[in-house]
C-alpha cells in the first residue's frame, strides 16, 4: 500500500496539472503581449526620431538656401544640396607606426562616389572662418589609383562652392570650385609620391590666399593669389580622384586663437566627437536631394524642394518640404 501511494505522489509531482498549464499559458501570453507592445513602441520611437532628424536637416538646408546669393540657386532636379558641408566617407582615427606623430592619425580608408571631383571630406570643428592660417600633414596611400589628390578644402560652402589646395600625382594645385565648375588658379609641376607625408599651409586674408609647403626644414611660400569669389566658409580635409588619405598634426589659427589635433589621445576606429556632424548620412540608408526650378516660369522666383529619405524595418520613408525664394 505504501509503495502505491509513493508511486502516485511521484507521478503527480513529475507533471503539470491542467490548472498549472492554463496559468503558464496565460503568463506566456501576457509576456508576449508586453514584449510586442515594447517592440512596437521602440519601432515607433525610432521612426519618430528618424523623422525628426530628417525634418531638422531639411530646415537647416532651407535656412541655408535663403542665405545664399540668388545667383547660386541654379536649377536642378534631385541634385546635390547647397550651402551645407558634411562629412563624406568613413573617416576614423587609426593607430599606425607610420603616423607623422605616432601613434595615431586620421584616415580615410575608402573613397566615396565623386561629388564635383571630391571623393571624401571631413570638416574641421568650428564655424565659418574668413581670415586664418591652417597647417596639416597629408599622406596619400599607395593603394590610391592614378589621378589621386588630397589637401585642404577651405572657405567651403558646399561641394559646388569652395577652394582646394591639394597635393596631386603631378604636383600641387590651388583650385576654385564655383557653381560646380572646377578652375585651377595656380599649379606647380613636381614629383610627389604616395606613402609620403607632405606638410601644407594656407593663409587667407580677405581676398588674398597664400599657399605654402615645407621643403626640408623651411616652410616655403609657393604662391599668393587674389580671388574675390569666396570670403568665408568651413575648413575641411578632402580627397579627390579616389585617394586614400591620412592626415595628422592639424592646426588652425584665427581671431579666436589656435586649435590643434594630433589624434593621439582620441579613441581608435572612431571619428573624434568634436569632428562629428549630423546629417542625412546618419539615417539608415539615408539620401537627400535638392530640386530648384523657376516658379511658374519666372526667373525672379525659385521654387526649392528638399527631400530626405531613409529605410528602416518598416520600409522606405521620404519627407520633403518646399519654399519659394524671390530675388
Amino acid at each position: 500500500m505504501s509503495s502505491a501511494v509513493s508511486d502516485s505522489r511521484t507521478k503527480r509531482t513529475a507533471g503539470f496539472t491542467l490548472a498549472e498549464a492554463v496559468v503558464a499559458i496565460g503568463l506566456a501570453a501576457i509576456l508576449l503581449a508586453v514584449y510586442s507592445a515594447v517592440l512596437n513602441t521602440a519601432f515607433f520611437l525610432r521612426r519618430v526620431q528618424y523623422s525628426f532628424q530628417a525634418m531638422n536637416f531639411i530646415q537647416e538646408e532651407l535656412d541655408k538656401l535663403r542665405s545664399l546669393p540668388y545667383a547660386e540657386l541654379l536649377n536642378r532636379t534631385d541634385g546635390a544640396l547647397l550651402g551645407l558641408p558634411f562629412t563624406r566617407g568613413t573617416w576614423a582615427v587609426k593607430a599606425d607606426a607610420a603616423a607623422s606623430s605616432a601613434p595615431n592619425m586620421l584616415v580615410l580608408p575608402a573613397a566615396k562616389t565623386a561629388l564635383v571631383g571630391e571623393t571624401g571630406l571631413v570638416v574641421l570643428p568650428g564655424n565659418y572662418r574668413d581670415n586664418f592660417t591652417a597647417n596639416a600633414k597629408i599622406r596619400v596611400g599607395s593603394a590610391s589609383p592614378a589621378g589621386w589628390g588630397a589637401g585642404f578644402f577651405f572657405r567651403y560652402r558646399d561641394a559646388e562652392n569652395h577652394y582646394r589646395f591639394r597635393i596631386a600625382q603631378g604636383g600641387l594645385a590651388l583650385d576654385k570650385v564655383s557653381q560646380g565648375t572646377i578652375t585651377t588658379i595656380w599649379s606647380q609641376a613636381t614629383g610627389l609620391s604616395t606613402d609620403t607625408w607632405y606638410e601644407l599651409e594656407i593663409t587667407t586674408s580677405f581676398q588674398s590666399i597664400t599657399v605654402k609647403r615645407r621643403i626640408g626644414v623651411t616652410m616655403t611660400t609657393l604662391a599668393t593669389v587674389t580671388d574675390f569669389t569666396f570670403t568665408t566658409g568651413d575648413l575641411a580635409i578632402g580627397a579627390v580622384g579616389n585617394a586614400l588619405v591620412a592626415a595628422d598634426d592639424i592646426s588652425v589659427t584665427d581671431a579666436s586663437g589656435t586649435s590643434s589635433w594630433t589624434f593621439d589621445t582620441d579613441t581608435v576606429d572612431e571619428l573624434p566627437i568634436t569632428w562629428q556632424r549630423m546629417s542625412y548620412i546618419d539615417l539608415p540608408s539615408g539620401s537627400a536631394s535638392l530640386t530648384i526650378a523657376n516658379y511658374l516660369g519666372q526667373t525672379s522666383i525659385k521654387q526649392c524642394t528638399v527631400k530626405v529619405g531613409w529605410t528602416d524595418s518598416g520600409g522606405p520613408h521620404l519627407v520633403s518640404r518646399t519654399i519659394l525664394i524671390a530675388n
